[in-house]
């Protein structure tokens, strides 16, 4: 079974909250929804344990012939239903659908909000 989590993006403080303040209740008296944003929990670990939630930017490392590094910067979203992949930088500014459980080498390096650098081209 699935676990269900979300943290939440408060634009006026610029903090992100985690699941234990929403789950809490500690968040409830300062919720002016105009203000946060919710991200779900993928139900995935990266390759150091880390929770990955929608809104992470992750870092795909891959093996190319002749045992090159490869490394693609990646936005996770949430699309028709189900969680995806938008390649930063990439030729494709469509959501590369795939499924996140089959991805095993992904490494967090930070977020849309506290990071909005790494979403540069």
């Amino acid at each position: 079974m699935r676990v269900i989590k979300f943290r939440v993006w408060d634009s006026i403080s610029q903090v992100l909250h985690g699941w234990d303040a929403i789950k809490n209740g500690s968040l409830m008296p300062l919720i002016d929804l105009e203000h946060y944003t919710l991200e779900q929990f993928t139900g995935l670990k990266d390759k150091n344990g880390k929770e990955v939630y929608e809104g992470d930017l992750i870092l795909k490392t891959s093996t190319t012939a002749f045992n090159k590094k490869s490394n693609v910067t990646y936005k996770v979203c949430f699309n028709d239903a189900r969680f995806c992949l938008y390649e930063v930088g990439g030729k494709y500014k469509d959501p590369f659908l795939v499924n996140l459980s089959g991805i095993h080498e992904i490494e967090i390096i930070g977020n849309i909000h506290e990071n909005p650098e790494l979403l540069k081209d």
